[in-house]
């Protein structure tokens, strides 16, 4: 189903049609269905009553529910992909609901919603140092791209290990306070994804230096895989990979924050 706005859906409804999409593209007059060969196959956008793509679907053969998905997705996002650049507007994609014909089955993929939090009564300390940082990791948690998560991620853990660190330690010095500083490590966690548990333990600053700037981060900003290869944001394994790690990444810098803004108060 195609939507105008991204967000996370609070509530939702599995068994939507044409009528609950809607796009910023419209079809031309009398269209009926826009049917696209690609070499994975036949794939239709159907548009709703005011005449908006609202809705793609395509027949696939897969093993699974996930490998159904990609294949869809990577056949149909190319295209998508073209449409929003001739039009210069997004084109955004919300619920994917895959039915197996065979077992009868729908499995829903979506962007799940953040639980709930319930903030502490008690007195906070807001440090100016830090604002940058907040500001960054606010604006991993407002977007919905793996791609810029993990850049957001990436410049938090630079930005402390970078820069702050090395002034919380200068200032120390100064004081005549000695700064201790946790060992910090990845966490471990269920959610972590079974190809990134190897990880888990390992030195924090050794897992942003070797494998999330070298593999991940200058992948996403200098926009290539290898030296011949193109990252392809499109992609459903690409998404996917880039998605697990920002969790890990989520994960850590949460631990790196609150170790530096327990260095600040030994400071203050």
């Amino acid at each position: 189903m195609l939507v105008k706005s991204i967000g996370f859906l609070d509530n939702f409804n599995g068994d939507f049609t044409v009528s609950d999409g809607g796009s910023h593209v419209n079809v031309p007059a009398g269209t009926a269905v826009l049917r696209i060969a690609t070499e994975a196959g036949m794939f239709e956008i159907h548009p709703n009553a005011s005449g908006e793509m609202a809705l793609v679907s395509m027949r696939i053969d897969a093993c699974d529910a996930i490998e159904a998905r990609n294949l869809v997705q990577n056949a149909t996002a190319p295209v998508l992909d073209h449409i929003s650049f001739m039009g210069g507007t997004p084109i955004i994609t919300g619920l994917t609901r895959i039915y197996d014909d065979t077992n009868q089955a729908s499995t829903l993929d979506l962007i799940a919603p953040e639980q709930a939090v319930t903030l502490n009564p008690g007195n906070g300390t807001l440090f100016a140092d830090l604002a940058p940082i907040y500001a960054l990791y606010r604006e991993f948690k407002n977007t919905v791209s793996p791609f810029y998560r993990l850049l957001c991620a990436y410049k938090i853990l630079e930005g402390i290990y970078g820069v702050l660190r090395k002034s919380a330690r200068k200032r120390a010095t100064e004081k005549g306070i000695r700064l201790i500083i946790p060992k910090e490590v990845v966490p471990d966690h269920p959610d972590i994804a079974k190809d990134l548990r190897h990880l888990v333990g390992k030195p924090i600053k050794t897992v942003c230096d070797n494998v999330l700037q070298k593999r991940y981060r200058d992948a996403a900003a200098h926009f290539l895989v290898q030296e011949t290869q193109v990252l392809r944001v499109s992609s459903a394994e690409e998404r996917a990979k880039f998605a697990d790690m920002a969790f890990l990444c989520d994960l850590c810098a949460q631990i790196v924050i609150h170790n530096h803004e327990a260095a600040l108060r030994h400071l203050k």
